[in-house]
């Protein structure tokens, strides 16, 4: 997700994602953008949500979203995936209850990050990070 690290940070950095989400609007046939800072992720580091939504008799429907930890070497390590219709919802880590890491779903781990380059081109090309050269959030 390079562009979309390089998109945060001209528009305010990770710190700024909680609570000021970035957000840029449906247009052109495209589903909105949504990008905020969620916590903390699976290994105590700071978590983000980055979704696409879509609205549906009134509730908000992601179509994907995934979850990442920005990691201390600058880059972004999906965690988790999950889409409204049909539902899905998955896990790259197992936690056992007091939440410490017990194991890892290495085809899953493959899987998201695969999508998520994929995902983060895609972004660029449709133009949802136009704004990041000039620093100027979308509303």
């Amino acid at each position: 997700m390079r562009n979309l690290l390089k998109w945060i940070e001209a528009n305010g950095g990770l710190a700024r994602l909680k609570d000021n989400p970035l957000r840029v609007p449906a247009r052109d046939g495209l589903m909105c953008l949504t990008v905020e800072g969620i916590g903390l992720g699976p290994h105590g580091l700071s978590a983000l949500s980055v979704a696409h939504y879509y609205e549906q008799e009134g509730d908000l429907m992601q179509d994907p979203e995934m979850m990442f930890e920005a990691g201390p070497d600058g880059k972004l390590y999906p965690y988790a995936f999950q889409q409204a219709s049909p539902p899905i919802y998955r896990e790259v880590y197992a936690c056992d209850e007091t939440g410490k890491v017990t194991g890892i779903r290495l085809k899953l781990k493959h899987e998201l990050e695969s999508f998520a380059r994929e995902w983060d081109r895609n972004l660029k090309e449709q133009e949802f990070f136009q704004d990041a050269a000039t620093g100027e959030a979308h509303p």
